[in-house]
């Protein structure tokens, strides 16, 4: 499309131009099915996280995104892993309880943690 110049690419140039281009932005933000809507939320303590989906703050390690489609929000999950730092004292990998609090990510089945 070319907008916007390579080098000036950042979040307030793409905000800005979506901004002063609404008959166009609609259509270049469905160009891309995992556009993400963000926005600076300034000063957090460092106890807390971003907020998630559900406004609560997300947990690092911990809080996953998922695909709503295929997961809905608050819905309970058992995330199983195999990373060698998280293993049990026995050496065994591990589950983790969790919930959907994050932003979408696509595909059943599919979450980043």
């Amino acid at each position: 499309m070319g907008a916007l110049k390579p080098d000036d690419v950042s979040y307030q140039s793409i905000s800005a131009w979506l901004k002063s281009h609404p008959g166009e932005a609609k259509s270049v933000m469905e160009q891309n099915a995992r556009y993400v809507f963000m926005r600076p939320l300034g000063y957090l303590p460092s106890d807390e996280g971003a907020p998630g989906a559900l406004g609560v703050p997300l947990t690092a390690e911990r809080s996953v995104a998922v695909d709503r489609s295929a997961i809905p929000r608050g819905r309970a999950s058992l995330h199983h892993h195999d990373r060698p730092d998280h293993r049990r004292r026995d050496g065994s990998s591990g589950h983790r309880p969790g919930y959907w609090r994050g932003h979408p990510w696509a595909g059943p089945g599919g979450y980043i943690l």
